[in-house]
């Protein structure tokens, strides 16, 4: 099988991809985040059991694949890196080292956080307090 490495303004134009691919991704984290909030805000108190569940299912799930998708591109940018770092060594190229670990710890605690605010806005409801 023929292979061909990339040339050093290939490896450039594939890390700008990706960044911009991450980006991407990140915003769409963001945004479902930001639905689930106000949501949690606007109806959280009004909803029942299996209505909850249904809502946390779909947000988990979809979470889930925004978070292996921004691990899946760190990832390969981190791996594009030290590739074009090998290509030639005279050029710097950061490689995060702990990237992609650090954006899912920082993503889940985000989620977690917005689980706790479901759950205490559920609470509010269950002890007779207004929001």
């Amino acid at each position: 099988m023929w292979a061909r490495t990339m040339t050093e303004a290939e490896y450039f134009e594939t890390l700008t991809s990706l960044v911009s691919n991450g980006m991407a991704a990140y915003a769409i984290f963001l945004s479902i985040v930001g639905g689930y909030l106000v949501a949690a805000y606007n109806a959280g108190s009004k909803l029942t059991s299996s209505q909850l569940w249904i809502v946390n299912i779909l947000y988990l799930t979809s979470v889930a694949f925004v978070l292996m998708t921004i691990y899946g591109t760190f990832g390969r940018m981190n791996m594009l890196s030290l590739e074009l770092e090998q290509l030639n060594p005279k050029r710097f190229a950061l490689a995060l080292t702990y990237g992609p670990e650090a954006a899912i710890i920082i993503n889940v605690s985000v989620l977690v956080a917005s689980l706790k605010f479901m759950m205490d806005i559920r609470k509010n409801k269950n002890s007779g307090g207004s929001t």
